[in-house]
């Protein structure tokens, strides 16, 4: 009996073990990062440029692409957990999609291949993804 609670105990440390968050945290090198933006509106359109952003400590600057996609946009972030806020330094114009600035707060996920940060539009109807790779 006590040799069957012994394994039993075991076990269970084991599979609590397994269970801790392994992951590492998501850390923004300081250098340039080349990808793709892409907009996805809720009737399933979806636009694409080229964007480089560039992270020196806290501090990001962003490309524009043609026609605002993206509007580009520079400032400070703060990594926290899985997401990103980007806090823009500038003043715009209203004459456009303001989600097209690279401000605010996106989801980061870290592949073997891509950094993403995802937003979704208002009330969830589309999204705001940059797809980047470190140069």
């Amino acid at each position: 009996m006590k040799a069957i609670f012994t394994i039993t105990i075991f076990i269970v440390a084991i599979g609590i073990s397994g269970c801790e968050n392994d992951s590492s945290p998501i850390i923004l090198e300081n250098g340039t990062y080349e990808g793709t933006f892409t907009l996805g509106y809720a009737d399933g359109q979806t636009f694409s440029n080229p964007v480089t952003i560039s992270f020196e400590g806290n501090n990001y600057s962003s490309s524009a692409g043609p026609n605002r996609y993206p509007a580009g946009g520079n400032g400070t972030f703060e990594l926290s957990g899985d997401l990103v806020e980007f806090s823009d330094v500038n003043i715009w114009t209203a004459d456009f999609d303001w989600g097209l600035i690279l401000s605010g707060t996106y989801v980061i996920t870290e592949t073997n291949t891509y950094i993403e940060f995802l937003k979704n539009q208002n009330l969830g109807e589309g999204f705001y993804r940059y797809r980047l790779k470190k140069k």
